[in-house]
């Protein structure tokens, strides 16, 4: 997905100047927890939990709700606990390499411990027999498992227990970290009263989605504040339309973007663009989304083009061949400067007009970390700016109209096609691939508009090595390292 420039520099400061320090501090919402049901081959829980798919016309007087999963790496999972449970039950299997696994847990509610709260526990750990009795009760739970133990306990039989809830809800369990990168397998297991279950279910209510809304409060008698009819969802208010990518460039990998409704489970308006000749739609609003198709060969010049669903509108840029500088896989060299700390040495070809130009040029590094982090409930930039006292620091947009404080470079004189930058990222690559980041590389010509080359570095793609080689230039490139 291509950079929205408008939406990056409209970006508000939210009070937080260093990347990392970030990550660890801002809040958690329920709303950047994943549904284990809906995940995976499940579509969601009014489909594969219904009274047809459980067949409790024979079934006893216990009903049981499975999952099963594999390679699942989602960090933060909610899952749905009915009205009447007896039993919470969970395998978790993870690769056995040198890393613990933490997690932390809590009913109704998402976790607040952080990765440091979760540490061995000298008394022995979490009583895991008595999880969601526990959790229920308004405790939270921590999880800890070390290293190459391949499994993590959170939820174990309770053989000969009476426990049975009365109320249902979420448990929110943030997984801080998961060795290997994904569990092997995440299956879990709940006995529900047959009777309660029956009941909840007919008088449900359910989100878009077609899961219990966290917002509810569940009883064997229904959902509170549902029509309790057992299908019926509340109409979601359109706020905004959301676009796969807000920029195209000629060669792209597709050259068609799709339209979704913000929040997701609203319904899509139909949708126009206002220049149909270079941006049309091929698939008209289905109530979820619609398609465009950019005529690649009618771009003869940068445009803008406005998608309108209803009353709400996005921009797509549109860049045809050889208006915006290019870097090259190739042009990237990822190094280790003097303290340890990555840096990348990228070389960008502007194009002939730029060249012949010889205007100064503003250069933005950017940081997406995306919203499945955890802690990040949305897509959050961050800017490498140059300071007054030399250095850099990552830090926030904190006034939408002063794009130059967040710069990485002003001034620079574009004299030869290949401008040289050395970008000292300040952390080391495998921080950065913790959190997936990827670093854009934006730039404007004094009196131009911005113009995006794109993603630079994806960290995700990041091989760890011990090789510090330091980039190299020729004479046909110019240098810069410092504002």
């Amino acid at each position: 997905m291509f950079l929205n420039i408008k939406k990056l520099f409209g970006k508000v400061n939210i009070g937080f100047t260093f990347l990392f320090v970030a990550s660890a501090a801002l809040a958690q919402t329920a709303d950047s927890y994943t549904s284990l049901v809906g995940t995976g081959s499940y579509t969601n829980f009014k489909t594969s939990y219904s009274p047809e798919a459980l067949n409790l016309s024979s079934a006893a007087s216990v009903v049981t709700l499975r999952t099963r999963h594999s390679g699942l790496s989602q960090s933060r999972i909610k899952v749905f606990i009915p009205p009447g449970a007896k039993t919470f039950r969970t395998s978790i299997i993870t690769y056995a390499v040198n890393e613990p696994a933490r997690a932390a847990a809590r009913f109704s509610l998402p976790p607040v411990s952080l990765v440091t709260d979760v540490v061995p526990d000298v008394n022995g750990g979490t009583d895991t027999r008595k999880t969601l009795e526990n959790l229920q009760n308004g405790q939270e739970l921590r999880f800890y498992s070390p290293e190459k133990s391949g499994v993590l306990m959170v939820a174990t039989a309770n053989t000969g227990s009476s426990y049975q809830s009365s109320t249902g809800g979420y448990i929110y369990i943030n997984f801080f970290n998961i060795p290997g990168g994904s569990f092997m397998s995440f299956d879990t297991q709940v006995e529900v009263e047959k009777t309660c279950y029956q009941n909840w279910y007919n008088g449900a209510t359910w989100s878009a989605s077609g899961n219990p809304r966290d917002e509810d409060n569940h009883t064997c008698t229904g959902s509170g504040g549902g029509t309790g009819n057992g299908g019926v969802v509340v109409p979601t208010t359109l706020t905004g339309i959301a676009l796969s990518a807000s920029s195209w460039k000629a060669g792209a990998a597709s050259n068609t973007i799709t339209v979704t409704p913000e929040p997701v489970g609203a319904t899509l308006p139909a949708c126009n663009s206002n220049n149909t000749s270079l941006l049309g739609v091929t698939q008209a609003s289905n109530g979820q989304s619609a398609v465009f198709t950019v005529n690649a060969d009618a771009v003869t010049d940068v445009a803008n083009v406005t998608v309108t669903c209803g009353t709400k509108s996005a921009t797509v840029n549109l860049q045809p061949a050889g208006t915006v500088a290019v870097v090259n896989p190739e042009d990237v060299v990822l190094s280790r400067d003097e303290n340890g700390k990555a840096q990348l040495a990228v070389t960008v070809h502007h194009t002939d007009a730029e060249t012949a130009a010889k205007a100064t040029v503003d250069y933005w590094v950017a940081a997406l970390i995306p919203s499945d982090l955890p802690f990040f409930g949305q897509d959050e930039w961050f800017f490498l700016s140059s300071l007054a006292e030399g250095g850099y620091q990552w830090k926030q947009l904190e006034n939408s109209f002063d794009v130059g404080s967040v710069s990485f470079q002003q001034n620079g004189t574009i004299f030869n096609k290949m401008k040289k930058l050395t970008i000292p990222l300040g952390f080391e690559a495998t921080e950065f691939k913790r959190i997936g980041a990827k670093i854009y590389l934006v730039y404007s010509q004094k009196g131009g508009d911005f113009r995006e080359v794109g993603v630079i570095w994806n960290s995700r793609d990041y091989v760890e090595s011990t090789s510090t080689t330091s980039s190299t230039t020729t004479d046909s490139t110019e240098t810069s390292t410092t504002p």
